[in-house]
């Protein structure tokens, strides 16, 4: 969601605002945590999203905790 909010991934990676969005998160320092958050949502929730938005995925089947 905050991701989605600056733009999406290619925006954010575009823009330079992992680190932005790191230290809205709380982590501790910027630059060690946005490349960490930027490989991590890369590899985990990038292609879900991907999927989500070309409409593979009922909206039902979303689970939100």
């Amino acid at each position: 969601e905050n991701v989605q909010k600056l733009g999406g991934f290619v925006k954010c990676s575009e823009d330079r605002k992992w680190g932005e969005l790191a230290l809205s998160l709380g982590f501790a320092s910027k630059s060690g945590s946005a490349s960490a958050l930027r490989g991590h949502y890369e590899r985990i929730l990038y292609p879900f999203d991907v999927v989500r938005r070309l409409n593979f995925i009922p909206s039902h089947y979303i689970f939100v905790y």
